[in-house]
């Protein structure tokens, strides 16, 4: 089995769902030309699942008795001239 690091976009909705590769290893998210993209190592050959993630931008509640666990991935900066401040900030877990 080899592994290879690949990227997957993410939305800015904040429950989103991603097909992955079976054990694919969550490394981070990261911005690429103002796109977040989660990087992750996965055998390329491995049957997919779904796996489901949650974002949130700061000052927003999270919801912590939701009956779910949320594994935290990292936090991401997009520039956003909607916004007042002309950036995004969002923090990407994972739901379990």
């Amino acid at each position: 089995m080899k592994k290879t690091i690949y990227k997957y976009p993410i939305t800015d909705e904040n429950k989103q769902v991603i097909l992955l590769p079976k054990e694919a290893e969550i490394l981070s998210v990261q911005v690429q030309n103002n796109d977040p993209y989660i990087y992750a190592m996965v055998d390329a050959d491995s049957e997919k699942e779904e796996r489901f993630f949650r974002l949130f931008h700061t000052g927003s509640e999270i919801p912590v008795d939701m009956g779910v666990d949320l594994i935290y991935i990292g936090t991401f900066i997009l520039n956003d001239p909607s916004h007042t401040t002309g950036t995004f900030v969002g923090h990407l877990f994972e739901q379990l």
